[in-house]
């Protein structure tokens, strides 16, 4: 199958496959090549196209289930590329590359919004667990901010117990402003100071874009 699109045996993303599929196709479809075995070739064509765009279809195929693939035809139902001219053919493969567009845009947002949660998350362990040592330094020992979330070491409960909170990003907020307003601690400054003066005039700002 990978050999019909002149590619090695290994997984291949999608859209190198189409890629792959339309340079062989403009030159076998029947549009495009007078050849009695246009028809057949591009038949060929078209069907290893089908096994190998298909991301588990190309899995099942890769791990020996698709050795020798049996290509289902209805009878009832024409496949997608038969008998179609090399129009039709070529805005099917624009509606696709259109498709992969959509989810590979998806797929980044995805990944960008996994990794700002797991980024507040830091920040706000890293946060109430200063809130944790300073509290306790001046022996203040009930505050809801970090009790039942924090404890001496950065464990798998507290990571799931951050999870769980249900709004992380007020209660990230709510945190800096209890460090600011009772110890002029700056979490991004990483530091304690003297007073509201000397916070106000050597600290860039409250949260991280200020600095």
């Amino acid at each position: 199958m990978f050999a019909r699109l002149g590619l090695p045996k290994e997984v291949t993303d999608p859209a190198r496959i189409r890629q792959e599929y339309k340079r062989i196709a403009l030159e076998v479809h029947p549009d495009k090549c007078a050849l009695a075995e246009a028809t057949k070739a591009f038949q060929l064509l078209s069907e290893a196209f089908d096994v190998l765009y298909d991301r588990e279809s190309q899995k099942d195929y890769l791990n020996g289930l698709g050795a020798a693939p049996v290509v289902r035809k209805n009878k009832k139902r024409k496949q997608w590329w038969d008998q179609r001219s090399w129009a039709e053919i070529e805005r099917e493969l624009r509606k696709k590359e259109e498709e992969e567009i959509k989810l590979r845009k998806a797929f980044i947002q995805n990944r960008s919004t996994q990794f700002q949660d797991r980024k507040l998350l830091n920040v706000l362990q890293k946060a109430l667990s200063v809130c944790r040592i300073l509290d306790e330094r001046n022996q203040v020992a009930d505050n809801m901010l970090w009790k039942g979330i924090i404890s001496d070491s950065s464990s798998i409960e507290e990571k799931s117990a951050l999870v769980g909170i249900e709004d992380p990003k007020q209660r990230l907020e709510d945190c800096i402003g209890y460090l600011r307003q009772n110890y002029f601690h700056c979490v991004f400054c990483g530091t304690s100071y003297n007073d509201e003066k000397d916070l106000n005039k050597n600290c860039p700002g409250a949260f991280e874009a200020d600095h």
